[in-house]
């Protein structure tokens, strides 16, 4: 899927746009919405965006158009939840990296995870890099001598206005019971979960980002398998539990404020997801400390300033 962006200036800077997730759901649409902003704000042509692993969407990859590639000044890659485990889509990308070495390329908002030497050396290529996670920075900074940056994940710092909303309790988000789910039990988290009020649901394939986060914001705790439902929860400060996922997207966000997040137990009964529940709740001080941290570390991010540093 791509986008073209049809209008001409004169003199300015072309960029086409690789991984658009805004497709995904709204978190990644609030990434979207921050990177196409930036751009637009620091007067750069979008002269197209490709829409984000089409592998698990169309089954292969993107068609890129090479003339419109050609044409641009800088790529920019959404690294996103992407780049790890030697996926498709990470190859698929790190491969039009080496095929377009020419260009000016950034790789940002990325996770960085257990990927193949052969692919880390396509690294070599691109100008900057913006690594969304410590985990994920240190990893590359062992290989990658370019511009390396640090950044809570883009949709953090796409903030919402403020919209009061009534109490909502306690939230749960999207899980991947599908996914992983025997070996680490999630099935029969499931079950425990179901005898808890699941009907008070927040669906970020659904429900707008702004909503999301002023639901979040309005809520005792979220309780999810799903990054970006954490993400709104952290722009919202709102506390949180998760399930395990296979990467370390959510784990590794403890760094920020120094704080040790870990998945819950998935072995417990509803009786014991309850207490656990309401102990997280009564205290908030790890929760307080990670958000404080990813404040300031947002705040010490400029990202249009970035880009200009590279064109």
């Amino acid at each position: 899927c791509i986008r073209r962006h049809n209008r001409r200036f004169r003199q300015m800077t072309k960029v086409c746009i690789l991984n658009d997730t805004s497709r995904f759901h709204h978190g990644s649409g609030a990434v979207m919405d921050f990177i196409f902003r930036s751009v637009r704000t620091i007067g750069w042509q979008v002269t197209a965006s490709y829409f984000g692993n089409s592998f698990m969407f169309e089954k292969g990859p993107p068609e890129l158009d090479d003339a419109i590639l050609s044409a641009s000044d800088v790529i920019l890659i959404n690294g996103e939840g992407t780049i790890h485990h030697d996926s498709p889509m990470a190859t698929f990308l790190l491969d039009t990296v080496e095929r377009y070495r020419h260009k000016k390329i950034c790789l940002v908002n990325t996770v960085w995870q257990e990927m193949s030497a052969d692919n880390a050396r396509k690294l070599r290529h691109v100008d900057l890099v913006v690594a969304r996670d410590h985990r994920s920075y240190r990893d590359i900074a062992n290989f990658y001598d370019g511009q390396l940056l640090l950044s809570p994940d883009f949709s953090f710092l796409n903030r919402p206005f403020h919209a009061p909303m009534r109490d909502q309790g306690i939230l749960f988000g999207g899980f991947y019971w599908g996914q992983h789910a025997q070996e680490s039990g999630i099935k029969g988290a499931d079950m425990a979960l179901r005898l808890l009020d699941r009907q008070n649901a927040v669906d970020i394939t659904k429900e707008s980002w702004h909503v999301v986060v002023n639901r979040l914001r309005s809520a005792r705790l979220l309780v999810t398998g799903k990054h970006h439902d954490v993400m709104a929860a952290c722009v919202a400060r709102c506390p949180f539990l998760f399930c395990p996922i296979p990467t370390h997207k959510i784990e590794a966000l403890g760094e920020y404020g120094g704080v040790d997040l870990r998945p819950i137990d998935m072995s417990l009964t509803a009786d014991g997801y309850a207490a656990l529940f309401e102990r997280t709740i009564a205290d908030r001080s790890a929760f307080n400390a990670l958000f404080d941290g990813m404040d300031a570390a947002a705040n010490a991010f400029d990202f249009e300033k970035t880009l200009l540093s590279i064109a």
